[in-house]
């Protein structure tokens, strides 16, 4: 559990460090957006999971060297269904949500709330690198250490309360999306998120689905797919549920794949 540990303290400490600052140097109205000192602090600390993975994987051979983490971070070589699920179940999940959103009194998404469909090859690459790598330290590191002492399920959860955690500063921040957001109703989607990562993770054994999934769920909602009336709404929280339910299934029944031998 040492990498866990080291992974952890590297990651929170340049995360929350660089997210602190720029809550301090933001305050009111000033946007982070406003200067490219703000926009590094920002970006430095969503790098934070990345950097701290590699920071404790290096800092633990014994743990799984640096071969068997690259080998997981390159594993491409899997069943299609894989590669079309990681694309394919955040679009479902954002219909999904929608539909709840009609049932129970909210908007309808109109065409003229979404951004062009040809911006998803400009909104993808980006969020790679805003939000995908993460993955190199929730599923690459913290998940498969977690599950040496806990089920999968357990694990999950564990690892999607922390990862929630991490994303607090972000509230504090004038211009971002998590601004004025409702905490709890987002820790419940970050966790919901956190179950369907751990399921693909678990089938693949694969950094990189987890990257391209995480990036495709962020391309979903960049693009305005993702419409369920007010934040405070019974459809959110209704939707948002269903999603959890529905994601801590797929953990416990889904059979995983063999963890691969260390290197």
């Amino acid at each position: 559990m040492r990498r866990l540990f080291i992974y952890l303290a590297a990651t929170f400490a340049i995360s929350w460090g660089c997210w602190a600052s720029l809550a301090q140097a933001t305050p009111g109205r000033t946007s982070v957006f406003s200067s490219g000192v703000f926009m590094a602090l920002y970006l430095l600390g969503g790098l934070g999971p990345a950097i701290g993975a590699f920071v404790a994987v290096a800092a633990t051979p014994a743990e799984g060297g640096v071969l068997e983490f690259g080998a997981r971070l390159t594993r491409w070589r899997v069943s299609p269904l894989w590669w079309l699920a990681v694309f394919v179940v955040p679009v479902a999940v954002a219909a999904g949500k929608e539909w709840i959103a009609i049932l129970t009194g909210g908007a309808l998404v109109r065409a003229c709330d979404l951004q062009p469909l040809t911006r998803a090859v400009i909104i993808f690459p980006s969020m790679i690198i805003g939000g995908g790598l993460e993955e190199l330290g929730w599923r690459g590191v913290a998940q498969p250490m977690v599950e040496r002492r806990a089920p999968r399920l357990a694990a999950a959860l564990v690892v999607g309360l922390i990862w929630a955690m991490w994303h607090l500063p972000l509230f504090h921040i004038a211009g971002l999306s998590q601004s004025g957001r409702n905490f709890p109703l987002f820790a419940m989607d970050v966790l919901a998120n956190a179950f369907l990562l751990a399921w693909i993770y678990a089938g693949t054994r694969s950094i990189l689905l987890c990257i391209v999934f995480h990036a495709m769920s962020n391309t979903v909602t960049a693009l305005g797919v993702v419409a369920i009336g007010p934040p405070m709404g019974t459809g959110a929280w209704i939707a948002v549920t269903l999603k959890l339910a529905a994601a801590g299934l797929l953990v416990v029944l889904w059979p995983s794949q063999p963890q691969p031998a260390r290197a």
